[in-house]
């Protein structure tokens, strides 16, 4: 009788080992799920900080273009060029960008885009009332594929010339 008791006593002991693998193993994979979610969403936000940037820095050509007399209020999506040029030779058929970045299939040019990763960026120029240029504005948009399962990411700035002196 002792000896069926040593038996049974094993056999719970394998099973409880077993049981306590499981949930380590479980424990495990969900720590893993946690921070991949978490390295997800810091370089989601990494990536939108970036478009922001690209952003800004297409508004301060744009602004330096217009100090330095260039026409920049024509009618098509364009960028700005680092040497503070408009690049406006966007593929034929594509007179405007779409308002979402998912239906957006049109090509960018090469020079609308970004080395290092592929942020593409336009601007458009939205006249306002004739005659009343304190209505015009400019939609500036930064697109670019989003991590994994996110699909297209867009950030977009409108923003109004302020009168220059």
């Amino acid at each position: 009788m002792n000896r069926l008791k040593r038996l049974n006593f094993r056999g719970d002991t394998i099973i409880e080992v077993l049981i306590v693998l499981a949930v380590l193993g479980f424990a495990f994979a969900i720590s893993a799920a946690t921070a991949t979610r978490g390295l997800n969403r810091a370089r989601n936000a990494e990536e939108h900080a970036q478009a922001l940037g690209i952003l800004n820095s297409q508004i301060e050509l744009l602004r330096q273009a217009v100090i330095q007399k260039t026409d920049v209020f024509i009618s098509g999506p364009f960028c700005m060029q680092a040497d503070v040029s408009v690049f406006s030779g966007w593929p034929a058929g594509s007179s405007l960008v779409p308002p979402d970045a998912n239906t957006d299939t049109s090509p960018y040019p090469p020079s609308c885009q970004e080395d290092k990763f592929p942020y593409n960026k336009s601007i458009v120029y939205v006249p306002g009332t004739p005659g009343r240029p304190e209505y015009d504005y400019f939609r500036f948009r930064v697109r670019w594929p989003g991590l994994s399962t996110l699909g297209m990411q867009q950030e977009e700035i409108i923003y109004r010339m302020p009168p220059l002196p």
